[in-house]
C-alpha cells in the first residue's frame, strides 16, 4: 500500500547513569524481558526484577518513585516481578511476579489486592491485559515428568473473575525430552490490544498468524507463503556456542537438538492504535542496524514491509499512540553477561 506512511519520534529514553543513582534498570533474570507500560498521563512504569521494585517515571522520563520490595506482605513480591500492565479504565497497575501472584496497585503505588493465579496442570508465567481483564501465558504440562509420554508447552488461558486460570485460548503441548530441547521453539508469541489476541506459529516458511477474541473464539487467520531465509554460518556457530555453554552450565542436564539453519519468520509482534499488526521478520530483532516489519491491517491484508532504524535491536510494545522500546533479554547473554539497558518512549504517527 503506497499510501501507508508512518513516522516515529523519540520523546525520551531512560538508561543507567553513574551520575544519577536515584534508580537502577535491571533485567528480570531469565524469565522475561524488561517490561514496562504507560498510563494515560504518559507516566512510565518499569519492572525491576532483581530488587523486586516497580519504578515510576513522569512523561519526560524523570524518576518519580519506586515501591514494592521482596516479601510476603501486602504490596510486596514473594519473587521478583516479571510483567506489568496499566489499566486506564480503572487506573490500576497490574503486576505479575515469579511466584504466580498478580498484585494490583493504584497509580501512586498504593496496594489494592493480590490474587494467587492457580490452575490445574498449568503454571502462569506472564499475562496480557484485555478490556475484560487479564489472560495468562502458562507453562502447561501433561503426564509424568521424565516419562516417554510427558508433554509440555506454552499456552494462553482466559481467567475467571477471581483470576483463576480458565479455558485455554490457544497453544499446544509437545513431547518434551530434556536431552533434546528445541532452541528454535519460541514458545508463546502473542500481541494483544483491546479484546483481540494475535498468535504467531513458529514456522520457517510461511506466516501462521491467528486472531482470537478474549473469550477464545478465532475470528481471523493469516497464512502466507514465505521464502525461507538462511542463517549465516557465523550465526549458526554463535547460536551453537551459546547453547553449548548453557549445556555446560547445567552440568549436561539440558541438551539441545541441532539448531536449524533457517531464520524464524516472526520474532515479535505489536498492534498499533489503528489495529494494524506489525510483525518483526527474518530475526531482524537481532539486527543492530534496523528492524524489519511486515504490516497487516485489521482485516489481515498485507500493507507494507518497512525497515525501522530507530527500533534496531529493541523489543516493542504499544500503548495508545506510543511505543515502548527496550533492550531484549537476549542482549544480557552476551559475553560478560551484561548489556547497556535502555528504554525508549516513542510517538507513532500513521498516514494513509
Amino acid at each position: 500500500e503506497p499510501d501507508f506512511k508512518f513516522s516515529i519520534k523519540e520523546l525520551y529514553s531512560i538508561e543507567n547513569s553513574e551520575n544519577d543513582t536515584s534508580f537502577v534498570l535491571n533485567f528480570p533474570g531469565d524469565r522475561a524481558d524488561l517490561n514496562s507500560d504507560l498510563d494515560d498521563s504518559g507516566n512510565l512504569y518499569v519492572v525491576d526484577n532483581k530488587r523486586s521494585l516497580i519504578l515510576k517515571f513522569d512523561s519526560t522520563g524523570k524518576f518519580i518513585k519506586d515501591w514494592g520490595g521482596k516479601g510476603q506482605g501486602p504490596g510486596e513480591f514473594p519473587r521478583g516481578p516479571v510483567d506489568i500492565s496499566i489499566s486506564d479504565r480503572d487506573s490500576t497497575v497490574y503486576v505479575f511476579d515469579g511466584s504466580g501472584r498478580l498484585t494490583l496497585f493504584d497509580l501512586d503505588g498504593s496496594f489494592k489486592i493480590f490474587h494467587n493465579v492457580i490452575g490445574r496442570s498449568a503454571r502462569a508465567k506472564n499475562f496480557y491485559l484485555t478490556e475484560t481483564g487479564p489472560v495468562f501465558g502458562c507453562e502447561t504440562y501433561e503426564g509424568q515428568w521424565g516419562s516417554d509420554d510427558f508433554k509440555m508447552g506454552t499456552c494462553l488461558f482466559s481467567s475467571t473473575k477471581d483470576f483463576t486460570i480458565g479455558d485455554k485460548i490457544f497453544g499446544e503441548l509437545k513431547k518434551f525430552d530434556i536431552k533434546q530441547v528445541d532452541a528454535d521453539d519460541q514458545g508463546l508469541l502473542a500481541a494483544v490490544r483491546d479484546n483481540y489476541i494475535y498468535e504467531a506459529g513458529s514456522s520457517k516458511n510461511d506466516y501462521r498468524i491467528y486472531r482470537y477474541t478474549a473469550d477464545g473464539k478465532k475470528d481471523l487467520e493469516i497464512r502466507k507463503k514465505y521464502a525461507p531465509v538462511r542463517r549465516s554460518e557465523k550465526d549458526v556457530a554463535e547460536i551453537k556456542d551459546a547453547l553449548d555453554k548453557f549445556t555446560k552450565s547445567s552440568n549436561g542436564m539440558v541438551q539441545f537438538k541441532p539448531v536449524s539453519n533457517l531464520k524464524s519468520v516472526i520474532s515479535q509482534m505489536f498492534i498499533d492504535f489503528n489495529g494494524n499488526l506489525w510483525t518483526s521478520v527474518n530475526e531482524s530483532l537481532l539486527n543492530d542496524e534496523a528492524q524489519e516489519f511486515d504490516i497487516f491491517d485489521k482485516n489481515g491484508i498485507f500493507l507494507k514491509r518497512v525497515q525501522v532504524h530507530e527500533l534496531a535491536g529493541l523489543k516493542v510494545r504499544s500503548k495508545g499512540e506510543y511505543l515502548i522500546a527496550s533492550t531484549p533479554i537476549q542482549e544480557n547473554y552476551s559475553e560478560g553477561g551484561k548489556a547497556d539497558i535502555v528504554i525508549k518512549v516513542i510517538k507513532l504517527k500513521i498516514e494513509g
